[in-house]
């Protein structure tokens, strides 16, 4: 089986280093050309993208039967580029392909938007509060339009990721005084970096299709959260934990995993790894 990772960043990494022990026959992606030389020991191709446009993925979508969308941009301003401009293509090429594929694409639960902190499943409707989470959007509707040509689509709806490089510890620190004060009621849907990877490697192995949520079982408070953080760290925290009647940081929901569990899949981490 070939398949291709195209956008090898946080998540794109970790699955090849995954799928490497497995010996598939890996393609991989990159846009950063000083990242190129550390992915030629986990596949047997690296492609090094200048954008996304036909000529530069027409190879790896005509060579490869599973594709992998793990896409991510830096700003605003490469959303529609990296991720609207890939998904158009894609679309394009398939239909002048012969040979439906299989397409897996990491998305975003921030999609849901304000949901009043109700529990939030897969047929929720969106209410992108970004522009970024608009390009995403539409992103996901183009990429579903694939099933129309006989391809298979699987979207994995994605909470807040940590993990290795991105520990929950570091995650608060980046956090402002007038962010936690603030949103301290916003529940919060977070996934280990292994459940992603498990879950895409999951969904592969199950040729599971349409649109699945994932996120842990806990959903603190971020006022919870943080407490909980600061008593296993000892850390002896400054925040004024005071009634606000602010809007939710981006949105308000709490986000359903019971869809991806109901084909079996288990958790890595159903609870938070805190470090």
């Amino acid at each position: 089986m070939h398949l291709a990772i195209i956008g090898c960043g946080y998540i794109g990494r970790s699955l090849a280093v995954k799928w490497k022990k497995k010996n598939y026959l890996l393609t991989l992606t990159i846009q950063k050309s000083k990242e190129y030389e550390s992915l030629l020991p986990l596949a047997q191709k690296v492609y090094l993208l200048k954008s996304f446009d036909e000529e530069e993925l027409r190879p790896i979508v005509e060579q490869n039967d599973v594709l992998v969308l793990t896409l991510s941009a830096d700003s605003i301003n490469e959303y529609e580029a990296t991720f609207f401009k890939t998904a158009e293509t894609i679309y394009k090429l398939a239909k002048k392909t012969t040979t439906p594929k299989y397409l897996i694409y990491t998305s975003k639960t921030s999609l849901y938007g304000e949901q009043n902190g109700l529990w939030t499943d897969e047929n929720a409707l969106l209410k992108p509060l970004s522009e970024a989470d608009r390009i995403l959007s539409k992103t996901e509707k183009r990429l579903l339009q694939l099933k129309e040509l006989n391809w298979k689509v699987c979207i994995l709806r994605l909470a807040e990721i940590y993990g290795p490089g991105h520990e929950l510890s570091q995650k608060n620190k980046k956090l402002s005084l007038e962010i936690l004060e603030t949103y301290q009621d916003t529940y919060t849907n977070m996934v280990h970096l292994e459940d992603v990877t498990g879950a895409i490697d999951y969904a592969l192995n199950h040729k599971l299709e349409g649109i699945y949520n994932l996120a842990d079982d806990e959903h603190p408070t971020l006022k919870e959260f943080l407490k909980q953080i600061y008593k296993e760290l000892g850390i002896q925290s400054k925040t004024k934990w005071e009634a606000t009647t602010k809007k939710p940081y981006l949105g308000n929901f709490r986000v359903s995993n019971y869809k991806i569990k109901s084909t079996g899949y288990r958790f890595i981490y159903p609870k938070r790894l805190i470090n």
